[in-house]
């Protein structure tokens, strides 16, 4: 469980959001506008704030968290494979690289081969190596991700592949679908928390629509993205 004591925002204020209790296996979105505040929320959680930042509090019971920043963070002479193969050994997981590889191309519109540079990745590539490293190699019981669908990859698979891993999954978003999936959703305004927002029937019902819209807009892409006409 992690828990997470409020606050100062911005101009110095009293965060809304007092306290918030996140439990093993929950899901929590961070929403709000570009400068709300949300990835800093994300660092003071990763980083266990005890007061610095915006003065909160953050409590982890015997929590491991690794987080999925925007930022790319790859030794860059690496190829892919050497990479894989350091990673998994560092981390004594006994994965073998070549589930890692297939679950990145999964996930990438591009397809990653083991024997190239990383510095020769494009942006989409790299971000899906990323992804495939935290969920697979590093398989944390919590993960954090800053702002996944500019990520340049298939959202819908990597939420899917969370789902059957059960983890506690905490993440930045402005995407309507991915806020949705979420049973509670911090809103963030001015550098604080504002609410915490629950999930109702109807809101469900919509991120289940919003799921198959998706499905169609990808297949849509890759048609377009491959050069082929659309049919009906």
């Amino acid at each position: 469980m992690i828990e997470i004591f409020g606050g100062v925002d911005k101009d110095g204020q009293k965060e809304e959001v007092e306290h918030i209790k996140i439990k093993k296996r929950e899901w929590i979105g961070v929403v709000g506008v570009t400068g709300s505040g949300k990835s800093q929320l994300l660092r003071d959680i990763y980083l266990k704030s005890d007061g610095s930042g915006r003065s909160r509090r953050i409590v982890r019971a015997k929590a491991d968290i690794f987080m999925v920043s925007q930022a790319l963070s790859f030794k860059r002479d690496y190829k892919v494979r050497e990479f894989l193969e350091l990673h998994t050994s560092a981390k004594n997981r006994g994965v073998d690289i070549t589930e890692v590889l297939e679950f990145a191309n999964r996930i990438s519109h591009e397809p990653i081969e083991k024997n190239i540079y990383l510095s020769e990745l494009s942006g989409g590539q790299a971000r899906a190596l990323m992804f495939a490293d935290a969920i697979v190699v590093v398989n944390s019981p919590v993960l954090i991700m800053d702002e996944i669908e500019n990520a340049g990859i298939k959202r819908v698979e990597v939420i899917e592949a969370l789902k059957k891993m059960k983890k506690t999954v905490i993440y930045a978003t402005h995407d309507p679908l991915l806020a949705l999936l979420c049973k509670k959703r911090i809103y963030m305004r001015n550098g604080g928390m504002r609410k915490v927002i629950e999930r109702d029937g109807y809101e469900k019902k919509v991120a289940e629509r919003l799921v198959e819209s998706y499905r169609d807009m990808e297949e849509i892409s890759n048609a377009i993205r491959e050069g082929r006409r659309l049919s009906e």
